[in-house]
């Protein structure tokens, strides 16, 4: 019985905790490695005119104009490694979620159900 009450206490908080932390921890890693990479594309292209001239006459020609909309909408579509890598990731985290349930079955047998759905959920993704 003390185990039980250690795992319900303790553990099973603690590990929530830490999942949260990781996951807010993974998504600023992956916001600043997009801002990181924006900035840099930005740079190479200001660096690519010489006056605020010729830039000027660039975004005003129909390719400067494509530019500017494909920069706009740079976040509205991810590249699809991105996507992907972003898919696995919510399998991965939902298969380890599922793993905890089937770590606690021993000691909770009603969690047969959303051990299921969460192994089920993990193998669409």
């Amino acid at each position: 019985m003390p185990i039980t009450l250690l795992l319900q206490n303790v553990l099973v908080p603690l590990g929530v905790f830490a999942m949260v932390v990781l996951l807010v921890w993974f998504d600023h890693r992956s916001k600043r490695t997009a801002l990181t990479e924006r900035a840099e594309l930005r740079k190479h292209f200001l660096d690519k005119f010489g006056s605020g001239r010729e830039l000027t006459e660039f975004l005003a020609t129909p390719q400067g104009e494509n530019f500017l909309k494909g920069q706009e909408m740079g976040t509205a579509r991810r590249p699809p490694k991105e996507r992907v890598i972003r898919s696995m990731r919510g399998g991965i985290v939902i298969g380890v979620l599922g793993c905890g349930f089937l770590g606690l079955m021993p000691i909770e047998r009603h969690l047969i159900i959303p051990e299921f759905c969460c192994w089920l959920w993990a193998s669409a993704c």
